[in-house]
């Protein structure tokens, strides 16, 4: 499976890139499952643990929340100095949402 987008924006300022996607999930248990594999792959960076996951690497941080509750929609949104750290951080957590997916599968 792979990792439909159903926005994308990529904002390029003078001090950092954003790049933002959102993805429908099916139920809040694969969002939880999600927050743990991300969190766990990124654990030796600082997190914070609110209503959504936050977390602060060199030159950036991320986020993943969910931005609708009726919809089931997710919103990851990567900011870093560059836009080759941002493309790279974001293709790390589709690949491990992706994985979460074959999992739940097998």
């Amino acid at each position: 499976m792979s990792f439909n987008m159903d926005a994308k924006n990529l904002k390029n300022t003078s001090s950092k890139t954003q790049l933002i996607k959102l993805e429908s999930i099916e139920t809040i248990d694969n969002y939880n499952k999600f927050i743990n594999w991300v969190s766990s792959e990124f654990d030796l960076y600082l997190q914070e643990k609110t209503t959504f996951l936050t977390v602060y690497f060199p030159n950036g941080y991320f986020y993943i929340k969910i931005a609708d509750n009726q919809n089931l929609t997710i919103a990851i949104e990567v900011n870093a100095r560059t836009t080759i750290l941002c493309k790279n951080i974001m293709t790390k957590i589709e690949k491990l949402y992706n994985r979460m997916l074959l999992s739940k599968a097998s």
